[in-house]
């Protein structure tokens, strides 16, 4: 049944749904929390983040660097180093992208967050060299 457009007219409207105009399929807020999270963060939070990520990174790449063998040790250490160098990408690339007026802070972000991604790499090459890097 089809009504003409003025029996219509005298309704009130409907609001729009909370998500507006993007649904909330749940993506959202998982995978991008990290970086919209560094938005409302001040350049010194940003900065702090930073100077822990390079503390372990120069720590994980010297532990890489003094190894006898070429496979790294299997240990506590090394683990926990790698963990954290992975977990520290996503927020690395949240603070990149929430990066817009300071320069100096973006460009050490981005050199951040690449070494990073060569010791990963690095480590997982020494682990099986079978398994071709990639970047």
């Amino acid at each position: 049944i089809q009504h003409p457009l003025e029996t219509y007219m005298d309704q009130d409207p409907l609001s729009p749904p909370e998500s507006y105009p993007m649904p909330d399929t749940g993506l959202y807020h998982s995978e991008n929390a990290t970086y919209n999270g560094y938005a409302g963060k001040s350049v010194e939070e940003k900065r702090e983040s930073l100077a822990v990520t390079r503390n372990t990174l120069d720590l994980f790449s010297s532990i890489l660097n003094s190894e006898d063998d070429q496979k790294p040790a299997k240990n506590e250490l090394t683990d926990s180093m790698l963990e954290n160098c992975k977990q520290s990408l996503p927020v690395i690339q949240g603070i990149v992208e929430s990066t817009v007026d300071d320069e100096g802070l973006l460009f050490e972000a981005l050199s951040i967050h690449d070494e990073l991604q060569q010791i990963i790499s690095r480590y997982q090459q020494m682990e099986d060299p079978l398994v071709p890097i990639t970047s």
